[in-house]
């Protein structure tokens, strides 16, 4: 048998170590209907990753136990989220570098309804909505580079619901948040040639959940950096998203620090000051006037860490007979 401590999991996250585990304790709000707990792993020398799983489910509402065995390509698990309100549940097996194998399983048979992976998932409040970035390949060529493309899955929803359609598709896991006209389509989504400008990179260290239904993050593409919110309260397939410029010549002032920083970093921020940009975290003040702040690393290029940026279209976004597509 494969050592590994018993994680239980109450609706929450749980991260499973050699020595640790730990639960993220949640709100108040009332729990899911089922607890899943990954009970035991055993080698297998037949399945993809050489192991199986076998996990611990508990009906809350009828007081019953029943069990499933999960061998696919997963050869660790890292998290469990069970969305409140659904019959399914995420296994995650993440690694160090961001990359992430999800498998979406029904309750309480454990029957997996899809896989597959990605990079630097965000689970909402209550777990519903997946956020993340589309998965590329580790290891590109000289004049060959990735772009970042947004997504989201909605863990109530079926395989084919979370799946774009039309001219490009078939298409893999997830609907597009951002860039717009991106299809997420089933290679990868690399760009060829010289000049890397021409790529989407992501510009916060992950995609910050700022309710249970809006997401936002910071995306760089040719030397502009934009915040980018979606309002999801329309569902997955039909978000209001709003990307709002920031512009480097409000926070970054080069007379200041010429002298503090390496003149070969000076150089290359002068050539593109957008580089300066980039959240440590994003959150939502509220107040009459709603406003979506970003605390930037520090620098001594920077005028100020604090960007505050008004958001009058989350007034709106919570008042659904006033939306209106973009």
């Amino acid at each position: 048998m494969v050592p590994l401590r018993r994680a239980a999991l109450v609706g929450a996250a749980v991260l499973l170590g050699p020595a640790s585990w730990c639960v993220r304790a949640r709100s108040s709000a009332a729990p899911p209907r089922w607890a899943v707990s990954l009970e035991r792993a055993r080698p297998c020398p037949v399945c993809p990753a050489g192991v199986s799983f076998e996990f611990r489910v508990t009906d809350r509402l009828t007081r019953t136990v029943s069990r499933f065995t999960l061998a696919n390509a997963m050869s660790g698990v890292t998290e469990i989220r069970v969305p409140r309100g659904g019959n399914t549940a995420a296994l995650v097996e993440r690694s160090q570098e961001g990359w992430a194998f999800v498998t979406v399983v029904a309750l309480p048979s454990g029957k997996v309804k899809d896989a597959f992976l990605c990079v630097w998932p965000s689970f909402s409040p209550g777990d519903r909505f997946m956020a993340f970035r589309k998965w590329f390949p580790a290891h590109l060529p000289p004049g060959v580079h990735f772009s970042d493309e947004y997504l989201v899955y909605d863990l109530m929803k079926g395989p084919l619901d979370n799946r774009g359609s039309g001219p490009g598709c078939p298409c893999g896991p997830g609907l597009v948040l951002y860039p717009p006209h991106a299809l997420n389509g089933t290679g990868p989504n690399i760009v060829r040639g010289r000049d890397s400008g021409r790529v989407h990179r992501i510009a916060s260290t992950r995609l910050f959940w700022l309710g249970a239904d809006t997401v936002a993050f910071v995306d760089r593409y040719r030397g502009v950096n934009r915040l980018i919110v979606a309002d999801l309260r329309r569902g997955v397939r039909d978000p209001r998203v709003n990307a709002v410029p920031l512009a480097a010549s409000g926070v970054v002032d080069f007379t200041t620090c010429a002298e503090k920083v390496a003149p070969s970093d000076l150089a290359r921020w002068q050539r593109d000051p957008a580089l300066l940009i980039f959240a440590k975290s994003i959150r939502e003040l509220r107040g009459q006037h709603p406003v979506v702040q970003l605390e930037l690393f520090p620098s001594p290029c920077l005028v100020s860490s604090v960007v505050d940026v008004r958001a009058p279209w989350l007034v709106r976004s919570r008042r659904p007979s006033q939306a209106r597509s973009p």
